[in-house]
């Protein structure tokens, strides 16, 4: 089912950071893993402003592991097609026990660091006009752990959860315009 998108122009911020394949070693082909380009734009937003919107384009982005989410970063997918994120079969490390494709999480969470979960006083975090799937082989999956607070929020999105676990897990704040498939 193809799902609307809300965003359909490039937008105009230049203190945006944009995942494209001009600024980052990816292809949104749903082929190449993009999961340590994803996390390292997401990361350097964090670094050097402490907060902002990571926007990408439409396109299919295979990922591999949890992308990690600090506070106050948001992203928003926009082009005539929703962005889709997708969790390749049989991914490694979604079989056994609960894990995410994405972690909102209240902290800048780097190489062989923990992740302090996102709460109360994890403020302006978001995704947004971005699809979710979680192929075969990943019963454990789940699409996001989201459990932020104020001005956070999960829009305009469709879950194909097919036989993973959850789209959403310990969710906080507000949700508008989601699917779940």
């Amino acid at each position: 089912i193809k799902a609307q998108s809300v965003y359909t122009q490039k937008p105009d911020d230049p203190q945006a950071l944009f995942f494209t394949s001009e600024s980052f070693d990816i292809k949104a082909d749903g082929k190449h893993d993009v999961s340590d380009d994803l996390q390292i734009a997401i990361n350097k937003l964090k670094k050097e402003k402490n907060f902002g919107i990571l926007f990408l384009p439409e396109g299919k982005y295979l990922i591999s592991k949890t992308i990690y989410v600090p506070k106050a970063i948001r992203i928003i997918g926009y082009g005539e097609n929703r962005p889709e994120f997708i969790l390749g079969k049989n991914t490694a490390g979604y079989q056994n026990e609960n894990n995410y494709m994405f972690w909102f999480t209240n902290n800048l969470v780097e190489e062989n660091e923990q992740p302090r979960d996102a709460g109360a006083g994890t403020f302006y975090s978001a995704i947004s006009n971005i699809d979710f799937r979680i192929e075969k082989g990943n019963p454990k999956a789940i699409s996001l752990r989201t459990h932020f607070a104020q001005h956070g929020f999960v829009s305009h999105c469709n879950f194909y959860i097919g036989d993973g676990y959850a789209g959403i897990y310990d969710l906080g704040n507000e949700i508008e315009d989601l699917k779940f498939y």
